[in-house]
């Protein structure tokens, strides 16, 4: 019977312990401050593989081929040789033919034209 009125007693001294922290005391802050800012920490951490993970695909823009209001597809079957390289085509003249004009020749023209880096 006394270990059981122990028990109690600790139980009361542990609630009065846990009211006294709850109505936010020092030490309750200081350890909310140390929880918040490894959390922040952490989800900076976390945030970072966004933008390190993955490499994004990228291709080289010519401005002649946007103005005859081709897709972007379209633009990258005409003039992408890889995303660093472009063929060296008059794309100013390409440019005012039809699409499908402009395709054909490309494909008969492809493997004769030389690759340039884009700038």
């Amino acid at each position: 019977m006394a270990e059981n009125e122990s028990k109690k007693m600790e139980e009361m001294c542990l609630l009065q312990i846990l009211d006294k922290l709850g109505q936010g005391s020092k030490l309750l802050w200081i350890v909310f401050v140390v929880s918040i800012t490894t959390s922040l920490v952490n989800g900076l951490h976390s945030m970072s593989y966004v933008f390190i993970a993955e490499i994004p695909g990228h291709w080289c823009s010519i401005p002649q081929l946007q103005k005859p209001n081709w897709s972007a597809k379209q633009i990258k079957n005409i003039s992408q040789a890889d995303e660093c390289h472009i063929y060296n085509f008059n794309y100013q003249d390409l440019a005012n033919l039809k699409y499908e004009d402009t395709e054909k020749y490309v494909k008969e023209m492809k493997f004769n034209a030389s690759v340039v880096p884009c700038t």
